[in-house]
């Protein structure tokens, strides 16, 4: 005879970043970190991407996959780089995690501006 405990959980991870608003100026870029957490002693690699970026803007991970131990934690770095022609303005990123049937999804806010005008004087 077997038993199976109640509320047995499936291993199973979450993907959050900090900071999650970033600014990025046109021509620059800028990075948060992104954590990969494992729950219930899931321990693959988890690949990460973004979803839909604006026309001039890039993403990249670094480590790209990561894999948490179990029930622990592995970090990347995000960097969002936008060239001198990207649009200015706010718009949100979709950081995903994926590990064979799994998606997980947060939101990255990032903010492009122009860059700063070079202000002279004359004495």
């Amino acid at each position: 005879m077997s038993a199976t405990p109640e509320g047995a959980s499936t291993p199973d991870f979450a993907v959050s970043c900090s900071p999650a608003s970033i600014g990025v100026v046109q021509g620059g870029s800028a990075s948060t970190t992104c954590t990969v957490s494992s729950f219930d002693g899931f321990a693959s690699p988890v690949a990460l991407a973004c979803g839909a970026l604006p026309a001039e803007v890039t993403c990249g991970y670094a480590p790209n996959p990561v894999t948490p131990p179990a029930d622990g934690a592995a970090a990347s770095t995000l960097t969002i780089s936008a060239t001198a022609a990207a649009a200015t303005g706010t718009f949100s990123v979709a950081v995903q995690g994926a590990s064979g049937a799994l998606t997980r999804t947060t939101a990255v806010s990032v903010t492009v501006s122009a860059p700063p005008v070079p202000s002279f004087s004359f004495s």
